[in-house]
């Protein structure tokens, strides 16, 4: 196949998924890379189309072993023909259903699954799992990954010839979780920046005090927490110990080293 572009489409509060995009671009030798960060939710209003000689990079954290709730059933990647890899990226726990799912989009938007992977970045609600990932050794595999695929494109006459994928996962998908902990603005500490109201993905946060709007909406992906240059955003006191417990025995049950898993 003749790829004249590499475009990286992400969804990535926290900037891992887009990283290891990056990482993965690194080993497709040389093509030219165009990016598409999905996150801002005005980003998710234009529809992306790519032709028969681009290859998608498609990538997005996993939330409750699902892509985030902004991607279910997201319609407005349009392709034709298209070679597309899906990768999503988890905190060292696992990735569940989280992987068919974006491969279900995709292929549902017209594109054509090349290859797919799971791979670890911190986690962001607990740097304890996945501290300080992906590291060396991931972006060797990353890397490794992307050449993978170009030798796999190259080796093939047209997207028809692709081999079909058979990616770890069920339908139907697990249950949405939801994450009972909002981050809150301490007034007398806010600068009045707005760059939590930037940062967010889903536009809970309004423009004047700083409050989310709308807590069932809320992702609890710490964007704006990471945001923020003053540490004004944070959860209240209680909400942080409960979190911590939690926390805490999860990093316990998911100590052991996770590594990449792949779709070729």
């Amino acid at each position: 196949m003749n790829i004249t572009t590499v475009h990286l489409v992400y969804f990535s509060p926290t900037g891992s998924t887009h990283a290891v995009l990056k990482a993965i671009a690194r080993g497709l030798g040389g093509l030219p890379v165009r990016e598409h960060d999905l996150t801002p939710p005005g980003a998710r209003d234009a529809t992306l189309s790519f032709g028969p000689n681009d290859l998608v990079l498609l990538g997005a954290p996993v939330y409750y072993g699902r892509i985030p709730a902004p991607l279910h059933g997201y319609a407005r990647l349009k392709g034709a023909r298209t070679p597309v890899a899906p990768v999503v990226v988890y905190g060292n726990r696992e990735y569940e259903d989280a992987l068919r799912e974006l491969t279900d989009v995709a292929a549902a938007a017209g594109f054509v699954p090349v290859a797919a992977g799971a791979f670890v970045a911190e986690h962001s609600l607990n740097a304890a799992m996945g501290s300080g990932r992906p590291d060396a050794a991931d972006r060797e595999v990353l890397c490794a990954f992307g050449q993978a695929v170009a030798g796999k494109l190259a080796a093939a006459a047209d997207a028809d010839a692709l081999s079909p994928l058979k990616i770890t996962g069920n339908t139907p998908y697990r249950p949405y979780g939801s994450m009972p902990f909002v981050p809150e603005v301490t007034p007398d500490v806010c600068i009045g920046c707005g760059a939590c109201v930037e940062a967010c993905p889903v536009g809970i946060i309004e423009d004047e005090h700083f409050t989310v709007t709308t807590p069932d909406a809320c992702l609890c992906c710490m964007a704006c927490v990471k945001a923020c240059p003053v540490d004004a955003r944070g959860l209240p006191a209680e909400q942080t110990e409960q979190l911590r417990t939690r926390m805490d025995a999860l990093a316990r049950k998911c100590a052991a080293r996770r590594e990449a898993e792949t779709f070729l």
